[in-house]
């Protein structure tokens, strides 16, 4: 402890930052999703390509949530992607309850699933950024630094994939 100029010791400020209010928190997190929305609301329409028109309309398992349980598997399968990944069918089973074959609900599932992880990412990065052995370098910027890598990494091009596809 240091005095200050009247001979009084001074406690040292607590390096941690403060958390975020609730309120800065959710914003983040409509930041995020608004720009998820604004940036993929064109693909809910997107066709089935590749893999999907095997996987989806030319998989019978799908028809029924009870057998969507149970994927095709060895030579059966024929190379399906779905071929031993029975919660990957199940949900396009889900999806297919839904929708049948029309393709939104399928997108719509990849977005969602794709905002949970960005804020996921967010929320972990908040957190991180405030440890105690990072706070002292980024504690006053972790909201803001959080946000944009967040950001940054649901929007960015390489991430297309996982929605659009």
């Amino acid at each position: 402890m240091n005095p200050d100029e009247t001979g009084q010791a001074q406690v040292p400020a607590n390096p941690r930052a403060a958390p975020p209010a609730r309120g800065q928190t959710l914003l983040g997190g409509g930041i995020i999703a608004a720009a998820a929305l604004a940036a993929y609301a064109n693909s809910l329409h997107g066709p089935f390509v590749f893999d999907d028109l095997s996987s989806i309309p030319g998989n019978p398992t799908l028809r029924s949530l009870a057998e969507a349980w149970s994927p095709p598997h060895g030579a059966a399968a024929g190379g399906l992607s779905v071929a031993g990944r029975p919660l990957l069918n199940f949900t396009l089973g889900v999806n297919y309850a839904v929708s049948g074959l029309n393709v939104w609900s399928y997108h719509a599932l990849n977005l969602a699933i794709h905002l949970l992880a960005g804020l996921t990412l967010f929320g972990l990065l908040r957190r991180t950024f405030t440890r105690p052995s990072l706070s002292a370098k980024f504690g006053e910027q972790a909201w803001a630094l959080a946000l944009t890598i967040a950001v940054l990494w649901t929007l960015h091009p390489l991430q297309t994939e996982a929605v659009t596809y």
